[in-house]
């Protein structure tokens, strides 16, 4: 029998991206979103903090304190310095809407007592009510749909493109939205034209599929 599910929207609340984004012993909103920024937007981030930053005397470890949220938790121990809280405003902001789901994927409404918020006034995708609107967002998102593309692309033609540079926190540059900046390569415009036409066809895969068959990086090679 079909059933609603009023508290999941997409793959982001299935239990095995929520159990593979957290620890034995908790959730990780870092993790969670360092795989949206990383894996579905393309973005180029720092999977840690450097040897360089950890040993500096204002480093500070996360650690929870009885009666804090991980939320809180996180949010305290990183924003002790803005290089800190430069990288985890990115992870964590967009990883804080599925707190509602623990390290098993079980919906809550509290953690250890503490009532549990969900949303973010400002994160690289906006403000974000809660977990469902995260997936419509993430859905929605012009970043999103053109990693979407460019993985496809990538993909279907064997391309490989030049990393961008990293800075000695290895984070690559970014834009004044905060998205990585790439390096520009011979495919830009073919992208950009199968990206847009993606859009047009509010991201229909077959339609996606056909396009790839029709560009011409199929039927031309370079010599």
């Amino acid at each position: 029998q079909k059933v609603t599910l009023n508290d999941r929207a997409g793959i982001l609340t299935r239990a095995s991206f929520l159990v593979a984004t957290s620890d034995s012993e908790a959730t990780t909103p870092t993790e969670r979103g360092l795989i949206i920024g990383t894996k579905l937007g393309c973005q180029v981030w720092a999977p840690e903090a450097p040897a360089a930053l950890q040993d500096a005397p204002e480093f500070v470890l996360f650690d929870k304190a009885p009666g804090e949220s991980t939320r809180d938790a996180l949010i305290r121990t990183t924003s002790t310095n803005d290089v800190c809280y430069g990288c985890h405003f990115r992870t964590d902001f967009m990883g804080f809407p599925l707190e509602n789901y623990d390290g098993f994927g079980r919906y809550r409404t509290d953690e250890d007592g503490v009532a549990i918020d969900p949303s973010v006034d400002e994160s690289l995708l906006g403000a974000i009510t809660d977990a469902n609107e995260l997936g419509t967002i993430v859905a929605n998102s012009d970043i999103i749909q053109k990693c979407y593309v460019k993985t496809w692309f990538k993909e279907a033609f064997l391309r490989s493109y030049p990393k961008p540079e990293l800075d000695t926190l290895g984070n690559a540059p970014f834009d004044g939205d905060g998205f990585t900046i790439f390096p520009a390569t011979e495919d830009d415009c073919e992208l950009n034209r199968l990206k847009a036409r993606f859009k047009q066809q509010n991201g229909d895969l077959i339609e996606l599929l056909n396009d790839l068959v029709d560009s011409p990086a199929l039927h031309y090679r370079k010599l």
